[in-house]
């Protein structure tokens, strides 16, 4: 009889051992809940974001894309390169206003006049004149 009364002792204890484990890891399992509730909520702010940043420079990509200008004419081109520098224009200006990259409007005016000179500008880079 002693020996059932000290084992009813001993599941009992056993048993009061393994709820107490599980009411903490329940209480710890919330805690878990609760920082997978604002990981996602971080993430979809994250999510939010990013598509509407993409979508705003996808638009604005197509913007500028849309509106692209007729091809100019080479020699009409070369004339107005060389006149924008006899005035003095920077290269960055010229070509800007004729619609071709710096290093074509450079290009153009060595091949229409073979001695142009470079000039340092105030910014640092050389700046061609005629």
């Amino acid at each position: 009889m002693i020996y059932a009364v000290s084992l009813l002792v001993v599941v009992c204890a056993v048993q009061g051992w393994l709820l107490w484990r599980l009411v903490r890891s329940m209480g710890s399992l919330g805690r878990m809940e609760e920082r997978l509730t604002r990981c996602t909520q971080g993430l979809a702010l994250l999510v939010d974001t990013s598509e509407s940043g993409f979508t705003l420079i996808s638009n604005e990509l197509g913007r500028l894309s849309s509106s692209s200008r007729r091809p100019v004419n080479g020699k009409v081109a070369t004339r107005r390169i060389v006149a924008a520098a006899s005035r003095g224009s920077s290269v960055a200006d010229i070509a800007a206003n004729v619609g071709v990259s710096e290093g074509e409007a450079r290009l153009r005016m060595l091949l229409r006049n073979g001695g142009v000179s470079a000039v340092a500008a105030e910014d640092g880079h050389d700046s061609l004149r005629a």
